[in-house]
């Protein structure tokens, strides 16, 4: 569901993988289209919203990080 002008519009959207707490979206957003993160049931087409930013870590298609081993730690 983008947000226009803090409206929300519901899209039609191209679901690719499911990374179980992201999704891959292969058509119907653009780049820099805003998104309803968890909308209600309740939640209509050109119902007001209020935008707030979520900051991301990285791309779901990078893997994880590794940890850091503790010091002392060895190779297995």
């Amino acid at each position: 569901m983008p947000i226009i002008g803090h409206r929300a519009h519901l899209r039609s959207i191209t679901v690719g993988r499911d990374y179980g707490t992201t999704l891959e979206v292969l058509q119907g957003l653009d780049v820099n289209d805003w998104i309803v993160l968890n909308p209600a049931d309740s939640i209509d087409d050109g119902q007001e919203v209020r935008v707030k930013e979520v900051a991301t870590n990285r791309a779901p298609s990078q893997p994880a990080p590794q940890p850091n081993p503790a010091p002392g730690a060895k190779k297995q």
